[in-house]
């Protein structure tokens, strides 16, 4: 969160994001937008390694006209302050734990590093224990349908509970508590209420955008769908030659 700290005015020379997920390529895309020049480290094979592989290919066209570097399939051991800068340590991420010590190792430096790995859920200063309420790795643990946790009638909802972190799916999640909630008085007229995730609608910041709703392609095929995919190119879409963002 430091980058997003209004007393932070630095355009970097030189930007190192470890992690190439949806918050790294966000910020590689603004930096880069900004002059920076932008080296992302990714443990995964693929940036973005939730989307659709044709999608990804898309994105990544565009982070090539910006120079920006991805580089995938990287395990970052450390990163040091070398007083001039910053310096990440890397070997590849197929290697195994144990031959870490004797793997060969690459180097990458910048003037700052960006760290978007994830967000770690932080529940111990919620008094959580003085009721009883069970937690895993700082996530408060729900019944993922009535979103009830270890403690009858206590409900918890967004982030905290593990699920998907984005603010729309934590207010569908507040309606089915309250909903529970209040059903479980028995004095309301209110019925129970489950949770939904098959259909939920997200949105990358990048340029080109990236939306989604839904399952992606791998997933339905997992489940036994027959699909069929369409495509529209933004080239023959009028408003996309209006505003002059064509590629898509």
């Amino acid at each position: 969160d430091d980058v997003l700290d209004p007393d932070f005015k630095i355009v970097p020379e030189r930007l190192l994001i470890i992690g190439a997920g949806v918050a790294g390529c966000e910020f590689a895309n603004i930096f880069a937008s900004f002059g920076s020049k932008v080296i992302m480290l990714e443990y995964l094979p693929s940036p973005i390694a939730t989307e659709e592989p044709m999608v990804v290919k898309e994105l990544q066209k565009k982070f090539d006209d910006l120079k920006i570097e991805i580089h995938v399939s990287q395990n970052v051991l450390s990163i040091e302050n070398i007083g001039s800068g910053v310096k990440a340590t890397t070997c590849s991420a197929d290697v195994p734990r144990d031959q870490i010590d004797s793997a060969e190792k690459t180097y990458f430096e910048a003037d700052y590093c960006l760290i978007s790995i994830g967000r770690a859920k932080e529940s111990s200063d919620l008094g959580l224990e003085n009721f009883g309420i069970e937690t895993l790795r700082g996530a408060i643990k729900v019944d993922q349908k009535t979103l009830e946790t270890s403690e009858k009638g206590i409900y918890a909802i967004g982030d905290v509970t593990g699920g998907i972190m984005l603010a729309h799916v934590a207010r569908h999640e507040g309606d089915v508590a309250v909903a529970n909630a209040l059903a479980s008085l028995g004095t309301f007229p209110v019925k129970e209420r489950s949770t939904d995730y098959r259909v939920v609608p997200a949105t990358i910041f990048t340029s080109p955008n990236i939306g989604s709703v839904g399952i992606r392609r791998k997933q339905a095929k997992d489940l036994g769908y027959n699909l069929l995919i369409g495509r529209f190119p933004y080239v023959a879409l009028g408003k996309a030659k209006c505003i002059g963002e064509e590629r898509g």
